[in-house]
Formats: structure tokens, C-alpha cells, sequence
């Protein structure tokens, strides 16, 4: 299993493309991550997965909050 970090970019900023964190943890759960730890509330976390990539995390950010990150 591979260890990942990702920083998201523009995520609860000014009140815009508001994401909590629990909501966070729970989509890379539901994606297969595990050992899912954020920091604060920036977006920014580590876990661990075998094939997952940013595309497949961004996919279902838009399709649950209706933004992407960084966008």
C-alpha cells in the first residue's frame, strides 16, 4: 500500500468551496484509502491506497460538492 499527501487548493477559503473535513475523510473511506488523517481544516491529507489517483478524488468531490478543488 502506497502513502499519499494531498494538498487541495482553495477548499474552505473566505467561505467558499466548503468541504469539512469529516465529509473528507468519509469520501477517501468510501474510495478505498485508509489511515486517512487532515490537517486543520485546509484540505490537506495523508492516507494510505493502492490505485487511486487524483482524478478518481476530484471526480467525486465535484460530483458530492459540485466544485473541484484547485479550480
Amino acid at each position: 500500500m502506497d502513502k499519499f499527501v494531498v494538498f487541495s487548493r482553495d477548499i474552505n477559503v473566505c467561505g467558499n468551496n466548503t468541504l469539512p473535513m469529516k465529509e473528507l475523510i468519509s469520501i477517501l473511506k468510501n474510495l478505498g484509502c485508509e489511515d486517512v488523517k487532515t490537517y486543520i481544516q485546509s484540505g490537506n491529507v495523508v492516507f494510505s491506497s493502492i490505485g487511486i489517483s487524483a482524478q478518481d478524488i476530484e471526480n467525486t468531490i465535484e460530483s458530492k460538492k459540485g466544485f473541484v478543488p484547485g479550480s
